[in-house]
């Protein structure tokens, strides 16, 4: 099934960086791809290292580097090597990337994480997820499942597909 293709993560470990994982995704890096890592910080496309694509998401707080981002080349089509930077709890920043990687995959545009929202930052017009910046504090309920369970279309529908596998 082509739906739970898309929610299945595929990722790996970068051998040659620690706190490196490349993403496999299923369509070209975009504006709205970027815009998933707002509510983890100031996403900067300036600061980055321009020969290589990158770009850096800060802190909010510090300004620093959190988060390092690079299209990859694969033997995939499209893949994204994503890093945590100067992080203490690098793995449960890693879990939040991840979460905006399975929704940049597979979000169906259920309309949860606008709901959620309560500054109102998130939108879904037209087909288009967008984060307004000056709107967005950086909460992060929208990357919690905590917040987003049993609403999220995703977050369910792999609930309701591993129920039913160990059940069988």
């Amino acid at each position: 099934m082509k739906t739970a293709a898309d929610v299945k993560i595929k990722q790996t470990n970068c051998t040659t960086e620690e706190n490196a994982k490349v993403y496999e995704l299923n369509k070209p890096l975009d504006d709205w791809f970027y815009d998933l890592f707002k509510p983890l910080g100031k996403v900067s496309k300036t600061l980055g290292r321009k020969l290589i694509g990158e770009v850096l998401v800060l802190d909010k707080q510090s300004n620093m580097p959190i988060i390092s981002i690079q299209p990859f080349k694969s033997e995939h089509e499209y893949s994204v090597k994503i890093m945590t930077l100067n992080v203490e709890g690098a793995h449960a920043l890693q879990r939040k990337i991840k979460y905006q990687i399975v929704k940049y995959n597979a979000c169906k545009r259920c309309l949860k994480c606008e709901a959620v929202c309560k500054t109102g930052a998130i939108t879904i017009r037209g087909g288009i997820y967008a984060i307004d910046d000056n709107k967005c504090t950086r909460c992060q309920i929208c990357v919690t499942s905590k917040y987003l369970e049993g609403g999220c279309l995703m977050t369910r529908y792999l609930r309701t597909r591993m129920d039913y596998n160990y059940a069988t």
